[in-house]
C-alpha cells in the first residue's frame, strides 16, 4: 500500500521513465497509471497536508503519459475519468499550496498544466488556465524565488497553451 502522494509520485516518476523509453514491453502502463491516480484520490482528498513537490512530480509524470492507451479498448490514458479528476484536484490543491511551493515546483506543474492543456480540453478553463495564470502571478511577485530555467519553463508552458500570462 501506498503510505503518501511521495510515494505515489516516485512510482509515477519511475514508470513514466520506463513506459517512454520502451514499446517492446508488453506491459499495460495506462492501466497502472489509472491506478496510481485512484491511489492518489485518498492521500489528496484526505485532509493530511501534502508537499507542493509532491504534487508536481506526481502531476508530471501523470501529464506525460497521457498518451498512453490502455490495450484492450484502445482509449487514451486522458479519456479516463480518474485521471481526468485527479488531474483537476491536483491542480486546485497545487492553487491552494502555491504560497508554499517553490519555483521548480511551479515551473513543473506549469509544464503538466501546458502537456495536459493539448489533450484535456474539458480541464481548460477550471484547472489549468486558473494555474498557469497564478504562476504567472507568483513569478512575477516572487521573482527571486525562479532561477532563469523555472521562468523559462513557464514561459514555455505559456507559449505550448497560446495563453496570456494574464489570463487572456
Amino acid at each position: 500500500a501506498f503510505r503518501s502522494l511521495r510515494d505515489l509520485a516516485m512510482m509515477a516518476m519511475a514508470l513514466q521513465q520506463v513506459a517512454k523509453r520502451t514499446s517492446v514491453w508488453r506491459i499495460d502502463f495506462a492501466s497502472a497509471f489509472i491506478g496510481l491516480a485512484a491511489a492518489a484520490g485518498p492521500h489528496i482528498n484526505g485532509g493530511q497536508q501534502i508537499l507542493p513537490r509532491d504534487m508536481a512530480e506526481f502531476a508530471h509524470a501523470l501529464a506525460h503519459v497521457l498518451d498512453l492507451r490502455l490495450p484492450r479498448t484502445k482509449d487514451a490514458l486522458h479519456e479516463s475519468p480518474v485521471v481526468e479528476d485527479i488531474m483537476r484536484v491536483l491542480f486546485s490543491e497545487a492553487r491552494r499550496s502555491m504560497h508554499q511551493s517553490t519555483g521548480q515546483d511551479v515551473a513543473m506543474l506549469a509544464g503538466a498544466a501546458a502537456t495536459a492543456w493539448l489533450v484535456m480540453e474539458r480541464l481548460q478553463k477550471e484547472g489549468l488556465r486558473p494555474y498557469l495564470v497564478d504562476a504567472a502571478q507568483m513569478a512575477r511577485f516572487r521573482r527571486n524565488d525562479f532561477n532563469s530555467r523555472d521562468l523559462a519553463l513557464i514561459a514555455g508552458a505559456f507559449a505550448r497553451t497560446e495563453l496570456n500570462p494574464d489570463g487572456g
